[in-house]
């Protein structure tokens, strides 16, 4: 059993206080995208927040029998961690677009008070933590550099070179994954052929890391071991848009989640 923070996802519906229609929002940190049909301009209201996309994670690992906290990306400045030390009640740490500047505001301290979650994150994998993040449009470089982790510590301990500007790679045929290292403890008992993914950030591998995935060229899950810790990092996702329904119900879905968790936490 491992224990997992998982940070990210999570959506807030706006819905009008009057008349027809509504506003759905995505919330990370600073940034959010409205779509909306408008006959009048009314008031409008936070009615809820539809914390839907982060699911799949969480209950792939429960379903594994591993300890999951989620905190979607509107909770996270709130209530993710401050220190190092206050992360090590957790053997991994994963973020989906969660992006840099979500990460180190810290609600209830003016300007953070040079408090730094991502140079925290980064001590906590040198001391022996284990650090996943997904692809997504806030993730890595992201959508016009909305996850803005090039040139942060994050970007020191990921096994990977992140782009400072957009990196998003999606295609209406889907990508192939493939397995380049199908006896790595993460892929021990998973199929080689997998189902297609919907997207991808694009990024390099470093020197010293192994790439264990790719499609055509491109790295898509990558890991190493850096200072007493590990971490990986995972082109696509796990959850919709870029995780397709074939990968959502694969029968090795919960597995891969499961072994790559277990090797983050030294459990593998």
């Amino acid at each position: 059993m491992v224990r997992v923070l998982f940070a990210g996802k999570g959506w807030v519906v706006l819905k009008w206080q009057e008349g027809h229609g509504s506003i759905s929002a995505g919330l990370c940190g600073e940034a959010a995208s409205f779509s909306y049909h408008q006959e009048r301009q009314f008031e409008t209201i936070i009615s809820r927040l539809a914390e839907v996309d982060g699911v799949y994670v969480e209950d792939s690992l429960r379903r594994s029998g591993h300890n999951v906290r989620w905190l979607p990306s509107v909770r996270v400045p709130a209530e993710f961690p401050v220190t190092a030390g206050e992360m090590k009640q957790y053997d991994a740490i994963l973020l989906s677009d969660c992006n840099a500047a979500t990460l180190r505001r810290v609600v209830g301290l003016e300007e953070s008070a040079g408090v730094d979650r991502l140079e925290a994150i980064r001590q906590y994998v040198l001391d022996g933590g284990g650090l996943l993040m997904f692809g997504g449009y806030a993730s890595f470089a992201g959508n016009s550099n909305l996850g803005g982790f090039a040139r942060t510590p994050l970007a020191d301990v990921l096994p990977v070179v992140i782009s400072d500007h957009d990196d998003l790679v999606t295609t209406s045929e889907g990508l192939a994954p493939e397995v380049v290292k199908p006896d790595h403890p993460i892929l021990a008992g998973i199929a080689t052929v997998w189902p297609p993914l919907g997207g991808h950030n694009k990024f390099d591998v470093k020197s010293g890391a192994v790439q264990l995935m790719r499609s055509g060229g491109d790295p898509i899950l990558a890991v190493w071991e850096v200072g007493k810790g590990r971490a990986a990092a995972f082109a696509s996702d796990a959850a919709p848009w870029w995780a397709t329904e074939e990968f959502l119900s694969w029968r090795y879905y919960d597995a891969f989640w499961s072994n790559l968790a277990r090797w983050l936490g030294h459990d593998l």
